[in-house]
This record gives structure tokens, C-alpha cells and sequence, in this order.
């Protein structure tokens, strides 16, 4: 289940009183059938991949809540990252170097995208944007999603956010733990990485 649809579920119960589970009608499906679906009009609202959501923002879709707008409302202290890098934590120990290189190169790819206008028209040929409102609608949302906190800010917060989503709507929102995962967040980032 997304992360931001828990989050979304979690502020509607704590504001409003809303179970959007048992009164919203989702529908599942792949992001690109339901961003169609949506331009087609057959949808009322779409919580999509964020990209999805650019192109429908680029048509005209307004957005309601971001997942980190709904983060801080939670009692996040900033945006959280929602996207991560899933590998085995033995591997990572036994190759700090390649783990640590992967991070900053990740790193430093986000920083040439944060500021390069002209790396993203280099890219366009790839990305393939429709056209000039889309690609800067692009530009924009994946720089407003560029983490800026220290992972350690980033996991209290995620942490704490996982505790009120447990008691806002329990088993039935989280699972059977009441407390996020130990290793959700890597061990071996240290000094800002």
C-alpha cells in the first residue's frame, strides 16, 4: 500500500473523522492506466506516482494534498523521502565503499537535476515530456522531492509518523506492529550520508 494513501487516510480520520477506506470507492490499478483514466475523466481523484501526477497537473488537475503536506500535518518536522533504495544490509557492511559511492552518486545526480535546466532538455529525449508544460511541471515536482534533511531527521520523523498512523488506524492502516521496523532506515549512513 502507498505510503501517501496511508498518510492521506490517517489526516482525513484525524480532521475530519473519515474512514476513506470504507467511504472512498478505490480503484486499483497500474500509474499510467490511471493517470488515463483520469484525463478520460472517469475518475474523480488519483493518488499516483509522482510523475504521473506532474503530466496530470501539466493538463490542468489541480492537487489536493502532497504526501509531505499530509506528513507535516502528522507532526513530521519536514518532507520525508518516499522513495528508497532496497538491498541487504550484510552486503552493504561488507562493501561500505560501493554502498556509500552508490549513495553520493545518487546524490549527485539529484544535485545536477536541481539546478540544470539544460540537463533536463538533454534528457527530454528520454523522459519524452508532451511538451514544454509538462516537462517544467517535471522539473519542478522532482525538485520539490529532492531530500535536503539528514537521514536521521528523515527516520525520527518517519518513526513518528508510524506511531500515529498505528494509533490513528491500527492493525487495519499499519499491520500488526505498532512501531516501524528496525532497518527501515541503513545503519552505515553516517556524517550526512
Amino acid at each position: 500500500m502507498p505510503a501517501g494513501w496511508l498518510l492521506i487516510q490517517g489526516l482525513a480520520k484525524r480532521d475530519f473523522g473519515i474512514d476513506l477506506a470504507k467511504e472512498a470507492k478505490p480503484a486499483y490499478g497500474a500509474p499510467p492506466l490511471l493517470a488515463e483514466k483520469a484525463l478520460q475523466g472517469e475518475l474523480d481523484a488519483v493518488l499516483n506516482f509522482w510523475h504521473y501526477c506532474a503530466k496530470l497537473e501539466a493538463r490542468g488537475f489541480r492537487r489536493l494534498v502532497s504526501a509531505d503536506e499530509a506528513a507535516i500535518a502528522l507532526g513530521a518536522n519536514g518532507p520525508i523521502a518516499a522513495i528508497g533504495y532496497v538491498f541487504h544490509e550484510e552486503w552493504a557492511d561488507a562493501h561500505p565503499a560501493a554502498a556509500i559511492g552508490f549513495v553520493k552518486a545518487s546524490r549527485a545526480a539529484k544535485e545536477i537535476l536541481g539546478r540544470s535546466d539544460a540537463e533536463w532538455d538533454r534528457l527530454n529525449s528520454i523522459i519524452k515530456a508532451d511538451d514544454e508544460a509538462h516537462l517544467k511541471t517535471l522539473m519542478a515536482r522532482f525538485r520539490e522531492g529532492i531530500p535536503s534533511r539528514p537521514g536521521a531527521q528523515e527516520e525520527a520523523d518517519a518513526a513518528r509518523l508510524y506511531g500515529i498512523l498505528a494509533e490513528l488506524g491500527g492493525e487495519r492502516l499499519v499491520g500488526p506492529s505498532v512501531t516501524m521496523a528496525p532497518g527501515t532506515y541503513w545503519t552505515g549512513l553516517k556524517d550526512g550520508f
